[in-house]
């Protein structure tokens, strides 16, 4: 019988959130290079993990919208939406009748039509 411990169990929890926040920087870098060139990698991993962990406080699941999320961690600073200038999202990201993609789709038209000019 194969025994699986708590620590085992954890390790490849840790592992799995990493793999996740390597493929989230892989985008950003690809998309927004300018806004996480001056981060070290371990640093990039840092912050994409307090990214991944704030975005299911918003009910967020998907990896798309995680990744969707955690860009705004960037173009707009970490903890963006709980600033007076983030309100806008902040409205968007607790409204429970909104589904995740909605949510999504809603801060990225906010953003690039709104906030980005």
């Amino acid at each position: 019988m194969l025994i699986i411990t708590n620590k085992q169990i954890r390790m490849f929890d840790e592992y799995m959130l990493r793999q996740f926040a390597e493929r989230i920087i892989k985008y950003l870098k690809n998309h927004f290079v300018q806004n996480v060139s001056k981060f070290e990698n371990e640093e990039l991993i840092s912050l994409i993990v307090r990214a991944i962990n704030k975005a299911k406080q918003y009910q967020l699941s998907t990896e798309w919208d995680i990744c969707r999320f955690a860009q705004y961690q960037f173009l707009c600073g970490e903890n963006f939406e709980q600033k007076t200038s983030g309100e806008w999202a902040i409205k968007i990201l607790k409204n429970a009748n909104l589904s995740e993609k909605t949510k999504m789709d809603r801060m990225d038209y906010h953003y690039f039509y709104f906030v980005a000019k």
